[in-house]
């Protein structure tokens, strides 16, 4: 007997509806990125590549290649709670270790807020002024908003009698892309600064944080450090930029830290 064309538009409509149901969703973002810092001299200072993935509020982000002690190549960062969370992973050791950059610099804070009268901090002229807020170009077929930013602050350090001051200058430039906001980037680019619990300390982190809404895909740090005695300047530069990007199924892909391993402290003493 031969389909009515009525029968052979629902078939047609519940095949279509399975093809959808099992394709895979792109519902994550692979990127990878490079870091480089280097002096006025132009000596590599820092030279670090990752490769992540981010869906929502989870990430996995891995070290490929790292100069930084803290973050070897072949360790990776995993979080489930868009970075609020942070946990690094060592595969060649089956160890982890929680990720608390909180906990490390208010160690640092604790240390300097116990030394009381021993040694004194004082901060003056914390300032930061956007120049440059404008639409930037595409990168990686991603439209950017550029900003450039100058802050800056004056210190001076009295340590056993002995008195040391410099000033520093940062200028910040920023390319940030709105089209993506998962939660899980947090892993990667830190939003909000750490807190040490010395006021100094914590007004600084305060004003070098650009609070912007995104990913950023390109940066450029030039920070300038003038010493209050002999004048000398000392100048570095770190630039950051996304070299891959892109929509991809990242269901396959494990947030979290692999059972069986040992948890080990990230600084011995916290």
């Amino acid at each position: 007997m031969a389909r009515s064309p009525r029968h052979t538009l629902l078939v047609a409509a519940v095949a279509a509806a399975c093809f959808v149901s099992t394709a895979p969703t792109l519902a994550g973002t692979y990127f990878k990125a490079v870091t480089r810092v280097e002096n006025a001299q132009g000596k590599t200072l820092e030279d670090t590549e990752v490769e992540g993935w981010v869906q929502g509020d989870e990430a996995r982000i891995a070290f490929l290649r790292s100069s930084n002690p803290w973050t070897k190549a072949g360790t990776y960062l995993v979080t489930e709670d868009g970075g609020r969370t942070i946990y690094q992973v060592n595969p060649k050791e089956e160890t982890y270790s929680q990720w608390d950059l909180n906990a490390m610099i208010a160690s640092a804070g604790a240390m300097m807020n116990s030394l009381g009268d021993m040694v004194k901090m004082e901060v003056t002229d914390p300032h930061s002024e956007i120049l440059l807020d404008e639409k930037g170009p595409d990168i990686l077929g991603y439209p950017t908003r550029h900003l450039r930013r100058e802050s800056g602050y004056s210190m001076e350090m009295r340590m056993m009698g002995m008195k040391r001051g410099q000033t520093v200058t940062t200028t910040q430039e920023l390319w940030v892309t709105d089209r993506l906001k998962d939660a899980g980037f947090g892993a990667w680019l830190r939003k909000d600064p750490p807190k040490s619990g010395n006021e100094e300390l914590d007004e600084l982190f305060e004003n070098e944080i650009l609070d912007v809404e995104g990913m950023v895909v390109k940066s450029k740090t030039v920070s300038k450090s003038v010493g209050s005695k002999k004048g000398r300047e000392t100048v570095t530069t770190s630039e950051t930029e996304v070299t891959a990007l892109r929509e991809e199924d990242t269901s396959g892909v494990s947030y979290t830290v692999p059972e069986g391993f040992e948890p080990v402290p990230m600084m011995p003493g916290l």
